[in-house]
């Protein structure tokens, strides 16, 4: 049998694994069904026990208590996140441990959120991604956080998360961070070599024209272009490598990071904006590659263990590096009766706790690093080693901050770019 045959064999096999998800649910695919390790409400029965009796739901003489949060209480709270918390492992280990409801609806994009919170719409809370939480205090749509509140789960958070400058506006927190994550290269290493993986410049090889994916987001690709040119002396930047001197590049190397990125174009399949949409051409072997985040790695190798398959590897810090991002949980203005920020701050806190993380880190929908470090007892050593956890610190410290800036600036070079490649 040819290799050929046995890579159409094993394709049907890996979209049959796929089952129930579907075509248009990828990010969902890899749940508990398919991954009998994953936190779920069955399988962290013990840890939710402990929790619930430090504070889960309890009743003082002041009257009913929640993750350390005084009553009263408002019987629900609406939230907008990131897939990977609408799931019932999430919001509803909350709802069992507490009797309050907590629903959430998805958002595609930090502008979608913030629009959706400046539109008045009734949402308590909201976990938009790096600036936006600095935008919602700017424009008056969040509320501060009571440091003296969260002091315990901020203490259990590193330093280089807890403190993100984009959880602050004006030197005041608006923002506890939730999960974080890296930026790099999936590679298929039936066709792509490791040393390949070594450097951006992998994506500009001839030899695998329209062979990988981009996601089609110009301040996630932009500044990874202007990395390889760096990392090429096309450009060059005093001292270190900074998000901020990336970012901030003057107009000169601007040009050259828009003809770059039209050659870009030229070799990549483009994808919208979308994570869930990613994974199928990788499983297909329509793409080797894909410039993507750590939780689409560790959604194709829940699939793969399932089917035994071992062929998807991570490069997480190519050349001058990837870039990692956080996400800040904030409470909006929409929380304006005493109940409804109570029932917030519990579930933000519930959400920080120990087995809050390790539920948020590998839920039906999505698979990211925890904030909280001590979620790792709750997690296999299967699911640590997936998400590079032990390696995360270090990967960071090569890693560039994605903190955008200059937006606009961007914005116009990227769509240049692909009016230049005929895009």
């Amino acid at each position: 049998m040819t290799r050929e045959e046995l890579s159409r064999i094993e394709r049907r096999r890996l979209l049959k694994g796929l089952g129930a998800a579907g075509m248009a649910g990828l990010a969902g695919c890899t749940g508990g069904g398919q991954d009998d390790e994953t936190t779920t409400e069955e399988d962290t029965t013990e840890a939710g026990d402990e929790t619930t009796a430090a504070g889960g739901d309890t009743t003082t003489e002041a009257g009913p208590q929640h993750f350390g949060v005084n009553g009263p209480f408002a019987d629900s709270i609406q939230g907008l996140t990131w897939s990977g918390w609408d799931v019932p492992s999430v919001t509803g280990r909350f709802q069992n441990q507490t009797g309050l409801s907590v629903s959430t609806e998805f958002i595609g994009s930090d502008l979608q959120g913030f629009q959706q919170i400046q539109s008045g719409s009734d949402y308590q809370f909201i976990v938009p991604d790096t600036v936006w939480v600095q935008r919602l205090a700017e424009a008056g749509l969040a509320q501060p956080i009571d440091e003296e509140l969260f002091a315990d789960e901020l203490e259990a958070i590193p330093e280089r998360v807890r403190n993100h400058r984009a959880m602050f506006y004006e030197d005041e927190r608006y923002g506890i961070p939730p999960r974080w994550g890296i930026n790099g290269l999936i590679y298929n290493s039936d066709y792509v070599s490791e040393e390949e993986v070594q450097s951006w410049s992998v994506l500009w090889d001839d030899q695998y024209q329209d062979r990988y994916e981009i996601f089609n987001l110009p301040l996630w690709g932009g500044p990874k272009v202007a990395l390889y040119l760096i990392e090429e002396g096309e450009i060059s930047i005093d001292g270190e490598v900074t998000a901020e001197k990336v970012y901030g590049l003057p107009e000169e190397d601007m040009q050259k990071v828009q003809d770059a990125a039209a050659d870009l174009f030229s070799n990549a399949q483009l994808l919208a904006g979308s994570a869930n949409e990613a994974n199928r051409p990788l499983i297909n072997e329509t793409v080797y590659m894909f410039d993507g985040f750590l939780f689409n790695y560790a959604q194709l190798k829940t699939v793969e263990q399932d089917l035994g398959t071992d062929k998807f590897r991570f490069m997480p810090n190519p050349g001058l590096g990837g870039l990692f991002w956080v996400e800040g949980m904030t409470m909006t203005t929409q929380a304006e009766t005493d109940a409804q920020q109570n029932t917030t701050e519990a579930f933000m806190k519930w959400s920080l706790s120990k087995e809050g993380q390790a539920n948020i880190a590998w839920t039906e929908l999505r698979k990211s690093p925890p904030a909280n470090y001590a979620a790792r007892e709750l997690l296999s050593e299967n699911q640590q080693e997936i998400l590079h956890l032990d390696d995360l610190d270090k990967i960071a410290d090569n890693s560039i901050d994605y903190y955008p800036s200059e937006e606009e600036k961007w914005t116009e070079m990227w769509e240049a770019a692909r009016q230049q490649a005929g895009n």
